[in-house]
């Protein structure tokens, strides 16, 4: 019997690795031959926050290409430059990164995880939803104005709880600080005390108090770059509330020249959960659920990140209060 369930799964695979796979990127290019590819979102956020539910919705039942991830690890290797949170201020045309989003922009990263969502004979824009690539999204941006940046933005207490419990099935949530701290450029852009904050974290901090750097870094450096440009920002918690308001800025965002996004939903639709979703939710209330899960030193420590970085103004003084007026 063992036998034969392995024999299944080893043909299941062969048939997409040789029919499946290649049939599937052969439609997406000759997609892109079509020219049907002309109205790009580009979808940032920090992990769990909701960005594979919202370009799920976006891409109008898949109608939209989805580049889902292309700068992670998985997908990306060990290349030098493309580690999960690099930061660079300024980037030429001529760049391996530029280079590798140009690809990205058009449809043309053929890989089994970039693709999964991909299932369709022809499609009309691209969505590319990426969660590690944050701090050198402005200066990739640089050089294709046409994207539109839409910024997703989800409670860190609620990212950093979903985190650690996705990381307990292998998920990959990299808490390495050494990427930020060895960054000149970045160091340059932070006064003494987010420096010394980070520094201490660094070094005596848990797992849960890095990852807080982590989301603390991904908005402050992205909100203060795009700033002058107007991106789209859009809060998990008020699409929850309010989706068919907040769907409506996206919209007016993209404009007439959007070619699959057409902003209108059923409540079905939105409620339904995304395939990353986890499926046993606290029964706590979100309050409660943070005082049982989190110390009083790491809520102490997080509180003090959002006021270090002036986040505050995104979920209060002690990060549980949430933007729905």
């Amino acid at each position: 019997m063992r036998s034969k369930h392995m024999n299944y799964f080893a043909l299941k695979d062969y048939a997409k690795r040789f029919f499946i796979f290649p049939l599937r990127n052969l439609f997406i290019r000759i997609n892109g031959l079509l020219g049907n590819y002309g109205s790009v979102v580009w979808l940032i956020s920090e992990g769990r926050s909701g960005s594979t539910w919202l370009s799920s919705i976006l891409s109008n039942d898949r109608t939209a290409l989805q580049v889902f991830e292309p700068f992670h690890p998985e997908v990306i290797g060990s290349k030098k430059g493309f580690e999960p949170y690099a930061y660079n201020d300024q980037l030429d045309r001529g760049s391996q990164i530029v280079k590798f989003y140009k690809k990205a922009f058009a449809g043309e990263i053929f890989h089994r995880r970039v693709n999964y969502d991909n299932r369709k004979l022809s499609y009309s824009g691209i969505i590319v939803k990426d969660i590690f690539v944050s701090l050198s999204s402005y200066a990739i941006y640089q050089h294709f104005k046409n994207v539109n940046v839409i910024i997703l933005i989800r409670n860190p207490f609620d990212v950093i709880l979903s985190k650690s419990k996705t990381s307990q099935k292998g998920w990959l949530w990299p808490v390495d600080l050494e990427i930020y701290l060895n960054n000149t450029k970045l160091m340059r852009r932070l006064d003494n005390e987010q420096f010394e904050l980070i520094q201490r974290i660094h070094k005596l901090g848990s797992l849960n108090e890095k990852q807080m750097v982590n989301w603390t870094l991904t908005y402050f450096i992205t909100l203060s770059d795009f700033e002058a440009d107007g991106p789209c920002i859009l809060f998990y918690e008020k699409i929850k509330a309010d989706p068919i308001g907040e769907l409506k800025k996206i919209k007016e965002k993209l404009g007439p020249s959007s070619t699959f996004f057409y902003g209108q939903y059923s409540s079905n639709k939105v409620a339904l959960p995304s395939r990353t979703n986890l499926q046993n939710p606290s029964t706590l209330s979100f309050q409660d659920d943070i005082k049982h899960y989190f110390t009083n030193s790491e809520f102490e420590t997080m509180s003090l990140l959002l006021g270090a970085f002036n986040l505050t103004r995104l979920y209060g003084e002690d990060g549980l209060e949430f933007p729905l007026d």
